[in-house]
């Protein structure tokens, strides 16, 4: 099995319609892309928010996009052949 290395840049946007309630989650929107370390796009890379239901997939750029609750979301990205990453999108460099 292959080393899981890739570049993972996130851009991040803050969803519309929050309530400033201090007991209320407040949601992100994250967009990104994923490449190998080359630079090599990756389709198709399983993007699944840990302990949860949701999640999405990579498109035929490495794109993405998926909207989380809170920052302790643990995003799971799996390829097959490439072992599996566990990130907090809120903890990575711009």
């Amino acid at each position: 099995m292959s080393d899981w290395r890739h570049s993972l840049k996130l851009l991040q946007t803050f969803a519309n319609g929050q309530d400033n309630l201090p007991s209320a989650k407040v949601r992100k929107d994250i967009k990104g892309q994923i490449t190998d370390v080359t630079g090599k796009r990756l389709p198709g890379v399983s993007i699944k928010i840990k302990e949860t239901n949701g999640g999405t997939l990579s498109d035929l750029d490495g794109k993405y996009a998926i909207s989380v609750d809170g920052e302790n979301t643990i995003l799971l990205f799996s390829l097959i052949g490439f072992k599996t990453q566990e990130i907090n999108p809120y903890h990575q460099e711009k």
